[in-house]
């Protein structure tokens, strides 16, 4: 009888040390088989309903996306899986390497729905903006549906049905656009390393300069003329000009522009100043002197090299007619 016992005794326990390790290798599969499956499915987070967590990393929608490119002056990652939902361009397969999606996180990464494509895209900025500091998530504005402006379809050549990833700079700018399928791991992931490089590149480059036509924007909206020209005007410099990306050349350009159209007309009123006075010969003084005092000012308010040698030179023509005309340039 105890052999008997001890035997089932034993087989029992060997039926336990047998069957546990089963047990657990069977749960841990599927716990791991039901990780994996999470990776692919969309699981929207109770505390940010516009973030969606696809592939293992957090795809935002295109009001935060936008919002982000602006604020945190990076590139973007915008990914249409079309209207069926099921074609996604082996993206998702891509993602399970762990390098290509330590890559894309460096990128903004926006994830549109169909409905996303019907809405007007958000116009952009025309002119630099305040940055503000800290690292939260910039406040968004739902983008309208399509009344006056471009879609987001038209804007990033999205046709509805047909699935797509966009890649655009921290400009928005459209430098990729992959439909069907998706280039070789290594091509993709040397485009996308070499698109990074040169965005991250342009916008240190550019932060300064867009802080100086911040700082000229200021000064002009206190009148200060002289010292809006002063923050800009070296900006002029090919130099300079060659370390801003395209959109930034355009900004400044822009403002220097406005600055330069108003240094002119100013000095065209002090040049009719002088005619006026040489019109008048000998009581011509009055004008003389107010046109002089007219250029000193464009030489002061538009501190430009060639505005004030011109602006100057014109001092020194009426200072030698007056002298001419036997008026006293200097009157106590």
């Amino acid at each position: 009888m105890r052999q008997a016992s001890a035997r089932s005794v034993g087989s029992q326990q060997g039926r336990s040390v047998f069957f546990l390790p089963v047990i657990t290798s069977l749960f841990f599969g599927l716990f791991f088989a039901t990780a994996a499956g999470l990776g692919a499915l969309e699981v929207k987070r109770a505390d940010d309903p516009v973030v969606v967590k696809l592939g293992g990393v957090e795809w935002q929608g295109i009001e935060q996306g936008l919002a982000g490119i602006r604020q945190r002056y990076k590139p973007a990652l915008v990914w249409y899986s079309g209207s069926s939902g099921k074609a996604d361009l082996g993206l998702l397969k891509r993602l399970e390497s762990s390098s290509f999606r330590r890559l894309v996180q460096k990128y903004i990464l926006i994830r549109l729905t169909p409905d996303d494509l019907k809405k007007t895209y958000s116009p952009r900025p025309e002119g630099p903006r305040t940055r503000k500091a800290g690292k939260k998530r910039p406040a968004v504005k739902p983008l309208p549906a399509a009344a006056d402006g471009p879609t987001v379809s038209a804007e990033l050549r999205l046709p509805p049905g047909d699935p797509a990833l966009v890649v655009l700079d921290f400009r928005e700018r459209l430098i990729e656009r992959y439909d069907r399928e998706l280039p070789g791991k290594d091509t993709l992931s040397s485009r996308l390393k070499k698109i990074l490089k040169i965005s991250d590149h342009y916008a240190r480059q550019g932060i300064p300069f867009e802080k100086l036509l911040l700082e000229s924007k200021d000064a002009l909206k206190l009148g200060n003329k002289r010292i809006a020209v002063l923050k800009v005007r070296d900006l002029e410099s090919p130099s300079l000009r060659k370390r801003m990306d395209p959109v930034l050349q355009s900004w400044v350009a822009t403002v220097i522009r406005d600055y330069r159209q108003a240094a002119r007309k100013a000095l065209e009123k002090a040049i009719a100043l002088e005619k006026e006075g040489d019109k008048l010969k000998s009581d011509s003084g009055l004008k003389y002197t107010k046109a002089i005092d007219a250029f000193e000012k464009v030489s002061k308010d538009y501190p430009f090299k060639d505005i004030m040698v011109e602006a100057n030179r014109h001092s020194g023509d009426i200072l030698r007619k007056m002298t001419a005309f036997g008026n006293n340039p200097f009157p106590r």
